[in-house]
């Protein structure tokens, strides 16, 4: 019988775990500044997703294509601004209960996360200091390369030269986890506080 691998570093999603993931609402809060459809900006910024997540397109961009759709007389730095201020307020809170578990297990595991995130939301949050939680940041739009990609997950094995099975991932979206399952990480669907840290000691975390 094949014996099992110690778990030696667990990787965090950040957005819905560590900060709330309030997206569809600042999507929301933007349609009401412009009085358009929630559904026009959500078909743009899909189409912009790939782009967005990997850097190869700002926000900034974004904003520019949705002021020329709709012919918008606002200026694409006064949406930037509204955006971000409404990020940082219903999205950058962290979750004190997930930062305090993330400190506790820091003392005898390596801690990383992987993000999709936008080239000025990762920006705000490293004056935040968000990413000071972690050993290791995989941050999609530095890195050009996005969940669930398979190629994001196997630089972050590269990068922390560990095998897969002494990996556990965290991602509060299922189809996130399905191709670091395949790779042969340890997965955690995440739905709250108390089920996340069950789920880590049965995959043999001990949590100080």
């Amino acid at each position: 019988m094949k014996q099992k691998k110690e778990v030696k570093s667990i990787v965090f999603d950040l957005g819905g775990v560590v900060v709330p993931d309030r997206s569809k609402l600042i999507e929301s809060r933007i349609a009401d500044k412009l009085s358009i459809s929630k559904s026009l900006i959500h078909r743009l910024k899909i189409s912009f997703d790939g782009q967005l997540s990997k850097g190869k397109k700002s926000l900034t961009d974004f904003f520019s294509e949705l002021i020329l759709k709709i012919n918008s007389q606002i200026s694409k730095e006064d949406l930037l601004a509204f955006y971000l201020n409404i990020y940082e307020k219903t999205s950058s809170k962290q979750n004190k209960k997930i930062v305090d578990l993330i400190k506790r297990l820091k003392k005898h595991h390596n801690v990383s996360c992987i993000t999709n995130t936008e080239i000025e939301i990762a920006r705000f949050n490293e004056k935040a200091g968000l990413f000071n939680n972690f050993h290791n940041s995989f941050i999609s739009c530095k890195l050009g390369m996005k969940k669930p990609d398979k190629a994001i997950f196997e630089y972050t094995l590269k990068i922390l030269g560990l095998e897969p099975q002494e990996i556990i991932f965290i991602d509060d979206k299922e189809e996130f986890l399905h191709t670091p399952k395949k790779l042969g990480l340890n997965t955690i669907l995440f739905k709250n506080n108390n089920q996340l840290i069950k789920d880590l000691k049965k995959l043999g975390v001990k949590i100080l």
